[in-house]
């Protein structure tokens, strides 16, 4: 079974300014998984647990493991993919909480 993991975010840049701009744009650029997607709500003026809702339908149809994430994260583990599939190997969720 293959496991895709959706990034969901929301910026008010421009989808090219995402991927040039912001933290997670630049951190993502970095990686080149296969089973990594990016479901990216760019140019946002809408409040993000709208947006998340509509990430959550979606997966109704294209199941996904979802991780909802900021534009202003720095991915900086090249191997944080991996550890998302294993933390989810023992918990149902798994989250971090920080600043």
């Amino acid at each position: 079974m293959s496991i895709n993991l959706r990034v969901i975010c929301a910026t008010r840049e421009s989808e090219h300014q995402f991927a040039v701009k912001t933290a997670l744009g630049r951190s993502l650029r970095l990686f080149a998984y296969p089973i990594i997607e990016l479901r990216l709500f760019s140019s946002n003026s809408i409040v993000l647990p709208k947006l998340y809702n509509i990430a959550l339908r979606e997966a109704e149809s294209a199941p996904a493991v979802l991780i909802f994430i900021h534009d202003d994260v720095q991915l900086l583990d090249f191997f944080w993919p991996d550890h998302v599939i294993e933390g989810l190997r023992v918990f149902d969720v798994i989250g971090l909480a920080g600043n």
